[in-house]
Order: structure tokens, then C-alpha cells, then sequence
């Protein structure tokens, strides 16, 4: 049993048997469908094994959209069958400009509010007001500071390593870069388990001019970036492994000791 968000619409290659949703809009709907019945040789026979709950409060989705890709959806079974024509159908349908001026959708202001946004060449962000559009959806990749004191080692180790082929009088100046680079990969991989992505609200928002002008002389700079050119940045905000990352406080986690020139080697 999965309990999933929208993610699950997503670039993920699963197969289960049933699925159970809230309502949402028509293509969301179906992309939710495609993990149900998905990599098997027959046709599936049985009772109904996709059920939409209808009654919900419309926190994401608009209402109105909601109610029609439901209301199309029934309109389109055929022997309690969707046919992949009528779902291509129904979308068409959804998103025509006629039906949502007809229906008074906010979604053609919405699209033009953020069209114009992007085509600004991204100005917005250095402006808070603006930055909060897509609040949401911007994410920064950084590491947790309760993982700190081992990431540092993982680079500490990186420079040993490096230095210690560098003065391999064995090894050929081409079989130097391979090895490096090897070495090098293997622990940047390694690091990049720690990496969260972190929603840039909750990063100051002058962290984000700050990024795109490293030199830019701003207010204090949440980041602790222990490696600029790998992005290996640092930001001191609560976490916990189980729950992830919190609005406020300090890290509350202790760091557990390994034996990482062990795991790396």
C-alpha cells in the first residue's frame, strides 16, 4: 500500500491492482490511472479498481475544472471502461479556451499572469513579492547541518585521495585523471545522498540574489557552501531522518560516527 501525493503522477514505473484518489483534474486523473494495470500481458476483467472520491475540499485543484473532468470522465465510459481515446478526449476537451471562458475558469488569467512572469527573463526573483509565485516549486538542493562533520570528511578524504595518486610515480599522467576522476565521482555520489531539497522560502530570500551574484555584498547568507563548485552548501535549519526538514530551530539530531575511509575505499 502506497500513500502518495501528486508525485506519484510522475516518472514513476510502478504496477499496483487499485487505486484510490480524491478528485482532481482530468489529466492529473490520468496520469494517477497509468500506475494501475500497468505491465501486464491482459486485459484486466474484473470489478472497478480505480475509485475517485468526490467529495473533498478543493485546496489545489479549481473547483469548476474538478466537477467538469469528473462529470467528462463519466460521460466517456464505455462498459466501465476508459478508452485511451476518450482520455486524450476529455483533456482536449478540459483545456479548450472556449469551454473554460464558458465555464469562467481562472485557469487562462493564471496562465498568462505566470507566462508573463517567466518571459520577464526571471527578474521576479530578485523580488520578494514576486519570488513568492513560485515559492512553491523553486527547491534548492542542500545538506542538512546535522550532517555536516560528515561531509567534511567525505571531501577531506576526496583531497587525500587525490593527492595520494597525484604523487603515484606508477601511474601514467592519463591513468591519473581516470583514476581521479573515479575517486572523485564515487565520493561526490556518495554526498549527494545527504543533499534535501529545501523550498527556497525557507531559505532568506536574499539567498537567492546572493546565488546568482556570489559577490554581491547582502545580508547573511543562511548557506554554508563547504564546496561551491560541487554545490555542496550547508544550511542550519531543524531535521530529523524520520519527519525531514522543519520551518525553524536548530539541528536536533546528534551526527553518528563511521568509519567513512572504510565505506569509500
Amino acid at each position: 500500500i502506497w500513500v502518495c501525493t501528486q508525485l506519484v503522477e510522475a516518472s514513476l514505473d510502478i504496477d499496483f491492482d487499485y487505486l484510490f484518489t480524491e478528485a482532481s483534474t482530468a489529466d492529473s486523473l490520468i496520469q494517477r490511472m497509468g500506475r494501475v494495470w500497468r505491465h501486464r500481458s491482459y486485459d484486466y476483467s474484473g470489478d472497478e479498481n480505480i475509485i475517485i472520491a468526490k467529495d473533498i475540499k478543493y485546496r489545489i485543484y479549481e473547483k469548476i475544472l474538478v466537477e467538469k473532468s469528473i462529470e467528462m470522465i463519466q460521460g466517456k465510459l464505455a462498459e466501465g471502461f476508459l478508452l485511451s481515446q476518450s482520455k486524450r478526449e476529455i483533456v482536449k476537451e478540459l483545456y479548450s479556451e472556449k469551454n473554460l471562458n464558458e465555464w469562467g475558469s481562472k485557469y487562462l488569467s493564471e496562465w498568462e499572469k505566470y507566462e508573463k512572469i517567466i518571459n520577464s527573463e526571471w527578474n521576479f526573483i530578485l523580488k520578494e513579492s514576486k519570488q513568492r509565485a513560485f515559492r512553491d516549486v523553486m527547491t534548492i538542493e542542500l545538506i542538512p547541518e546535522i550532517y555536516k562533520n560528515k561531509i567534511c570528511c567525505y571531501l577531506k578524504l576526496m583531497e587525500k585521495i587525490i593527492e595520494k595518486i597525484k604523487l603515484d610515480k606508477n601511474l601514467e599522467e592519463k591513468e591519473k585523471e581516470v583514476k581521479i576522476r573515479f575517486k572523485k565521482t564515487k565520493i561526490l555520489k556518495k554526498i549527494q545522498e545527504y543533499k534535501v531539497p529545501v523550498p527556497i522560502y525557507l531559505v532568506n530570500p536574499s539567498v537567492l540574489k546572493r546565488i546568482i551574484d556570489s559577490s554581491n555584498p547582502i545580508d547573511s547568507n543562511p548557506i554554508e557552501w563547504l564546496d561551491k563548485n560541487y554545490e555542496i552548501g550547508i544550511l542550519n535549519k531543524k531535521y530529523e531522518y524520520n519527519i525531514g526538514l522543519g520551518l525553524t530551530g536548530e539541528a536536533i539530531e546528534a551526527e553518528e560516527e563511521s568509519d567513512i575511509s572504510n565505506n569509500i575505499i
